[in-house]
This record gives structure tokens, C-alpha cells and sequence, in this order.
């Protein structure tokens, strides 16, 4: 889903929604940004949740700025790339293509 693709007033939540529905997996930049963003969180938490359903592990954290982690996202296993360590990061590119 991309920004582009939600109407201007429109409601955007049943839409990404939608799109966490269908998703194979959920990529979560995890960053003082993304840890103070209440829809971060929320799509974070509703990707656990549908990944608990049909079980199987949907989001695919990458821990890109240290931040102070909340406990339930803090012991699950990320991609540590912190401070934006070029290397990790193109390594966690790459893991995730093998992943979709």
C-alpha cells in the first residue's frame, strides 16, 4: 500500500487493513520515529495478531535506530542494523527476498 493509493479524507485504516490481510509479511523499521507513531504500533500489533492466526510469523522487524524497545517487541528476533549500518541492512534486504 502506498501512500498514493489513499484518497485524500478518506478513512485509510479499513484499507491498510486490508492490505495487512493480504500481506505475505510486514516489514518493521523499528526507530524512536516508529516506536512514538500510534499507527506504527497499531499495524505492528495487528500483524502479531493475524500472524498468530494463521501461524505463521508475518513481521519481519529490522531494528534500524536504538531506541528504547517495549518488552514485546524487545526479545522477538530482529535484524539488528542499528544506526543505519549499511552492510546489515543490504544483508537484511536480502534475507527478506529469500523470505517472499
Amino acid at each position: 500500500l502506498d501512500r498514493k493509493d489513499l484518497a485524500p479524507g478518506s478513512a485509510w485504516q479499513p484499507q491498510i487493513f486490508e492490505t495487512l490481510d493480504r500481506c505475505r509479511k510486514v516489514v518493521a523499521f523499528l526507530s524512536p520515529d516508529y516506536l512514538q507513531s500510534k499507527v506504527c504500533i497499531e499495524e505492528f500489533n495487528i500483524a502479531w495478531a493475524r500472524g498468530r492466526e494463521i501461524e505463521q510469523d508475518l513481521i519481519f522487524p529490522v531494528y534500524l535506530y536504538s531506541a528504547a524497545l517495549p518488552t514485546y517487541m524487545k526479545y522477538r528476533s530482529y535484524v539488528d542494523c542499528r544506526e543505519g549500518h549499511h552492510a546489515r541492512i543490504e544483508q537484511a534486504c536480502a534475507s527478506l527476498l529469500r523470505l517472499i
